[in-house]
């Protein structure tokens, strides 16, 4: 609950700082607790409520539903799944490109693609995990992935030699622990 001075929102200066890092206006946040007051879950779930994860990028889901209607939701799914077709390559002043964006910020402009197709995500994602997790997996040592959606697809057309179709049909459950046993 805000009052009517200034429109103040009640949040720990560690709930304050833990949304800024987030880059989240707190005065946009709906605190839970009494009075309204706004805890690191309620930030939490605000960010979540305003974005969604395209291709490993953070996406307003206001852009995305923009997409959705210039495009169609059948072309936003071939974009998003298909082996090699990317989106429009986004204009490099475009706030949603990953140079305009914090996370981003010491990776070197050469590595950031302006758009990427599934077949990109395989070519750029396979080097590494050839070098850093395969031989791991063939030497029986445990290996946890975390990655996104499109990351572990490629893993996955790799690890299970699915071909060119067969590949955009694969469904990456969210939180979903898989096993494999190698190559």
């Amino acid at each position: 609950m805000s009052s009517k001075k200034n429109d103040i929102k009640l949040a720990s200066p560690k709930v304050r700082k833990f949304a800024r890092e987030l880059g989240t206006n707190i005065s946009n946040v709906k605190g839970s607790q009494r009075s309204g007051r706004i805890t690191e879950e309620d930030v939490k779930q605000f960010v979540k409520s305003q974005v969604s994860v395209d291709r490993g990028k953070v996406v307003p889901k206001k852009y995305k539903d923009e997409m959705k209607k210039t495009y169609g939701e059948k072309k936003i799914h071939e974009f998003r799944r298909s082996w090699n077709t990317p989106p429009d390559p986004l204009n490099k002043n475009n706030p949603y490109h990953p140079i305009n964006i914090e996370t981003y910020k010491d990776v070197p402009l050469e590595n950031i693609p302006d758009t990427e197709s599934l077949k990109d995500t395989y070519e750029r994602v396979l080097p590494y995990f050839k070098k850093e997790i395969q031989n791991k997996l063939e030497n029986n040592k445990n290996v946890l992935v975390a990655a996104h959606g499109n990351s572990i697809r490629a893993i996955c057309k790799f690890l299970f030699n699915l071909d060119e179709k067969k590949i955009p049909l694969l469904e990456i459950p969210y939180n979903f622990p898989a096993r494999s046993s190698g190559h």
